[in-house]
């Protein structure tokens, strides 16, 4: 909840600038306006970015723990080694469960962060409508106003594709989570097999 506290209290700046642009009647005020509008989302959009690139990396160790347990999987189905042996490996197992389970919690505090980028996308592409809304009375000030309000409706897109990417990434996380821990589950079972045909 931390998180969210961090991120949607600039939201309420960025309604409140949204408002005032529409009933401000100066336009260099209300061209300012937009551009601390502007500022405030970029902020947003760089902070998705870094938890993106947080959720790849999650990711690609998950990928590289799936890989290196299927090399030892295989490898305990070739091993004829002693009850202590099996036993040591059957802790690591797991406490790579607990790992696992822990992983899923983080992966969705990732996919809250998916939802609040999305809400920046929708707010920020309000603003700009506002803007664009703002920028048609024929004036100097108003034109650059309508070059404001085109860059805020690109950043608009930018952080929706941002919030899409960290989607995509958010659900190759869970898929290599479930695959990791399928695979100790199996590897734990098999284990547990071979410890009573041991014991009989």
């Amino acid at each position: 909840m931390k998180t969210f506290s961090r991120i949607m209290i600039p939201f309420g700046f960025v309604v409140a600038f949204a408002l005032a642009a529409a009933i401000i009647p100066n336009a260099l005020l209300r061209l300012t306006i937009v551009l601390a509008a502007a500022a405030i989302t970029l902020f947003q959009l760089q902070y998705a970015s870094k938890k993106c690139a947080q959720a790849k990396t999650i990711r690609i160790k998950y990928e590289n723990e799936l890989k290196r347990l299927e090399v030892e999987s295989t490898a305990m189905g070739n091993t004829t080694d002693m009850i202590s042996v099996i036993q040591n490996e059957k802790d690591t197992r797991q406490k790579r469960d607990d790992d696992t389970v822990t992983y899923f919690g983080k992966t969705a505090s990732i996919a809250d962060v998916v939802a609040v980028v999305g809400d920046i996308a929708t707010r920020t592409n309000v603003l700009a409508v506002k803007a664009t809304i703002e920028a048609a009375r024929p004036d100097e000030c108003e034109r650059r106003l309508a070059i404001v309000a085109h860059e805020v409706r690109k950043l608009a897109r930018l952080t929706d594709d941002a919030a899409r990417e960290i989607n995509d990434v958010c659900a190759n996380v869970i898929v290599c989570a479930s695959a990791a821990h399928d695979r100790v589950g199996i590897d734990t079972y098999n284990g547990n097999k071979s410890d009573s045909n041991d014991s009989g």
